[in-house]
C-alpha cells in the first residue's frame, strides 16, 4: 500500500477540493512532472473511499509507470512529490480564502517595480480608495496588517509619481498600532481562557498591563478600529470574572457586529457564552437565560456553522440549556429540525444522545437507557455526557447497584484520562461524590435515625454550596431540595 499519510490527507478533502487539486497538479505552471500527474489522476478516481485493494504498490506503480518494472523507491519518490504539491495546493487555497489574492497592493508593487505604473493610473487610485476604507476601520482584524502594507506601497507609488506626502506613512502608524493592539488583546483573551481550563495562572505580561491602562485612559484613540474596543472589553470581562463587565462587552459586540469579520464574531460570542457558562457553574443561575439568548443569536446568524454543518457540541449545548429552562416543546422541535444540519458522520449519535436527554426531562427513564445504549462512546465528551445522564437516570430509578458501579467506573475513567483538564476532572469528581451522598440519603430515608439523617442532609447542603466546581449542579441541587422537602 502506498504512503498512508498521503491517502489520509487526500481523504480529508471534499470532492470539489479533490477536483481542484487534480487541476492544480496538471497545471504546467505548478507541476511539469508527468508521473506525479498520473498518480494524482489515479488517486482522484479512488476518492473518497480509497479501496485498499486498489492501493497495492504494484498496481499503483503500473498506473504511474505503465512501461517500467516495479520500483518501490521510485513510487515512494513520486508519492513525496504529490504530497508536497497537496501541501502547496492547501496553502494557496487558504491564501485565496483569506483574500490574499484580492490585495491589489501586490499588483501595485509589481507595476511600480517594472516602471509601468504610469500607464495605469487608475490602479493607483483604486488602491487609494482601499486605503480610505482601511482608515475608516471597515476592514476585519485579519486584514489590518494588509492595510499597513497597502499604505507602505502607496507611499512608494506616490514618490514614483513625484508626490512627496507623509499622509500614507502617518496613517500607516495608526493602522500598525491597531493591528498589533488587536492581536495582542485577542491573544491575551485566548491565553486567559486557556489558563482557566488548565487551572494555571496566565503568563506574566507587564506590557499588556500598561497597554490596557493606556487604552482605558484613551478610549477615543482607536475609535475607528472596533476590534480594539471589543477585545479590550472581553479581556476585562474574562480577567475580572465580574458580571458587571458583561453588559458593556455584549453591547460593544452587538453595536459593532456589522463591522466585524465572521471569524471575529464567532470568537467574541464564544468568549461571551463561555463567561455565561462559567457563571452558571459557579451557581449564578441568572445567566442561564442569557446563555440561551446568545445561542439563539449565533444560531440565527449561523455563527455556529462550520463547513456547512452545525457542530454536534453546539447542538447538544442548545438542547441542554433549553431543557434547563423548561423549553421542552421548542427543544423537541429543534432536535428534529436541526438533525439534518449535522455532519452525517455524527448525526445519528448526536441525535440519539440529545433525544435521550429530552426523554429524561420528560420523566421516561426507560427510553433514556434504550437510546444511550445505542450511543457510540468513541468521543471523550460524548462518553462523559452519556455517563452523566446515565448517572441521573439510575438515581431517579433508585438503581443502587448500577449507580454505585457506574460511579466507581467513572472515577477510574477520570483518573486514567490524560486529555482532560484538572478543572474538568474536579467538576466530574464533585458530581460523583455529591450524587452518591444524596443517593445514600434518598435510599436510607426512613431507615436511618431521623436526627442523624437530618444532620447528614444539612452537611451535604453546606458542602455543595461551598464547592466551587460541580458539573450538573442545578440538577444536583434540585435533588437535594427534594430530600429537604421529604426530610
Amino acid at each position: 500500500m502506498i504512503k498512508n499519510r498521503l491517502i489520509k490527507l487526500l481523504a480529508a478533502l471534499d470532492r470539489r477540493e479533490m477536483t481542484r487539486l487534480n487541476e492544480f497538479v496538471h497545471s504546467p505552471y505548478f507541476n511539469k512532472h508527468k508521473p506525479t500527474r498520473r498518480l494524482c489522476a489515479y488517486l482522484s478516481g479512488l476518492h473518497p473511499h480509497f479501496a485498499e485493494k486498489k492501493l497495492k504498490k504494484e498496481l499503483v506503480f503500473e498506473q504511474v509507470f505503465p512501461e517500467e518494472e516495479f520500483d518501490a523507491q521510485e513510487l515512494a519518490l513520486v508519492s513525496t512529490y504529490l504530497t508536497r504539491l497537496v501541501m502547496k495546493f492547501l496553502q494557496m487555497e487558504g491564501a485565496a480564502e483569506s483574500g490574499l489574492w484580492e490585495q491589489k497592493q501586490h499588483l501595485l508593487a509589481k507595476m511600480r517595480q517594472h516602471d509601468v505604473l504610469g500607464l495605469y493610473p487608475l490602479i493607483y487610485e483604486q488602491n487609494k480608495k482601499d486605503w480610505t476604507a482601511c482608515q475608516a476601520g471597515t476592514n476585519p482584524r485579519q486584514h489590518l496588517r494588509n492595510c499597513a502594507e497597502l499604505a507602505n506601497e502607496l507611499d512608494k507609488a506616490a514618490i514614483s509619481f513625484g508626490k512627496y506626502d507623509n499622509s500614507f506613512l502617518v496613517g500607516r502608524q495608526a493602522v500598525l498600532d491597531a493591528a498589533y493592539i488587536t492581536e495582542k488583546l485577542h491573544d491575551a483573551c485566548e491565553l486567559l481562557q486557556r489558563s482557566k481550563l488548565m487551572a494555571a495562572p496566565p503568563p506574566d505580561d507587564p506590557l499588556l498591563e500598561n497597554l490596557v491602562f493606556f487604552l482605558r485612559q484613551n478610549p477615543e484613540r482607536y475609535r475607528n478600529f472596533p476590534t480594539v474596543d471589543i477585545y479590550l472589553r472581553v479581556l476585562l470581562l474574562l480577567k475580572s470574572s465580574d458580571e458587571k463587565q458583561y453588559a458593556p462587552a455584549l453591547k460593544a459586540a452587538q453595536e459593532q457586529q456589522a463591522r466585524l469579520s465572521f471569524a471575529d464574531q464567532q470568537i467574541i460570542y464564544n468568549y461571551l457564552q463561555n463567561f455565561c457558562i462559567e457563571q452558571i457553574n459557579k451557581g449564578n443561575g441568572s445567566f442561564l437565560e442569557e446563555l440561551f439568548r446568545l445561542y439563539m443569536v449565533q444560531l440565527e446568524e449561523r455563527l455556529f456553522f462550520e463547513g456547512g454543518y452545525l457542530p454536534q457540541w453546539h447542538y447538544k449545548n442548545i438542547v441542554t440549556t433549553g431543557l434547563r429552562l423548561g423549553q421542552t416543546d421548542w427543544v423537541r422541535k429543534f432536535i428534529e429540525e436541526y438533525r439534518q444540519h449535522l455532519n452525517p458522520e455524527v448525526a445519528d449519535n448526536a441525535y440519539r444522545y440529545n433525544l435521550a436527554a429530552w426523554y429524561y426531562h420528560q420523566g421516561q427513564p426507560q427510553e433514556v437507557m434504550g437510546l444511550l445504549f445505542q450511543v457510540e462512546y468513541t468521543d471523550l465528551r460524548y462518553n462523559l455526557d452519556a455517563k452523566s445522564l446515565l448517572l441521573r437516570t439510575y438515581y431517579d430509578l433508585e438503581e443502587e447497584e448500577a449507580l454505585l458501579a457506574l460511579t466507581d467506573a467513572f472515577r477510574q475513567y477520570l483518573k486514567r484520562n490524560k486529555k482532560m483538564s484538572e478543572f474538568q476532572k474536579k467538576g466530574y469528581y464533585n458530581l460523583l461524590k455529591y450524587t452518591r451522598r444524596a443517593f445514600r440519603l434518598k435510599i436510607n430515608q426512613g431507615i436511618t435515625r431521623q436526627d442523624r439523617w437530618n444532620r447528614s442532609l444539612e452537611k451535604l447542603i453546606r458542602d455543595l454550596a461551598a464547592a466551587d466546581t460541580v458539573f450538573n449542579r442545578s440538577w444536583l441541587e434540585g435533588k437535594v431540595n427534594e430530600l429537604r422537602g421529604e426530610g
